[in-house]
């Protein structure tokens, strides 16, 4: 019983540690695993499968516009509520978009230079661009 328990706190350290992908494979591999004997195939196999079925459709549902729109913006109300400074929402919200950037477009951004913040509040009138004459 101790045995057992020891590689249950060894696995739940292994998964506290992991990325998402990871930590969803192991456990819907040892899922499977456990399972594999009532499915007649063999334990290696069974986690083999197990650990790679479930990746493709969290892959697309991580990768989604919708949700990566919903962390941005869970990003800013933590900002606005005071749970994180400007410059940790400018890093995450950074870090965000460059991991989204290289599951969608296959590259991290890096080199690339971020561009200038623009401002939702139209210039000023000194800035406005000039009228064209009226034609006449």
């Amino acid at each position: 019983m101790n045995f057992a328990l020891s590689i249950l706190r060894g696995l739940g350290a292994y998964l506290t540690a992991s990325t998402r992908y990871t930590a969803l494979g192991a456990t819907s591999g040892a899922l499977v695993a456990l399972a594999s004997p009532w499915m007649n195939i063999s334990l290696e196999f069974g986690f083999l499968l197990g650990a790679c079925l479930p990746l493709a459709p969290v892959y697309f549902y991580l990768t989604h516009p919708t949700v990566m729109a919903k962390r941005l913006a869970t990003l800013q109300q933590w900002q606005k509520a005071g749970l994180i400074t400007t410059a940790e929402y400018r890093e995450l919200k950074r870090q965000s978009l460059q991991w989204y950037s290289k599951r969608l477009f296959g590259r991290d951004g890096e080199g690339v230079p971020n561009p200038p913040e623009t401002s939702t509040s139209p210039p000023p009138p000194s800035q406005s661009p000039p009228q064209s004459p009226a034609l006449g």
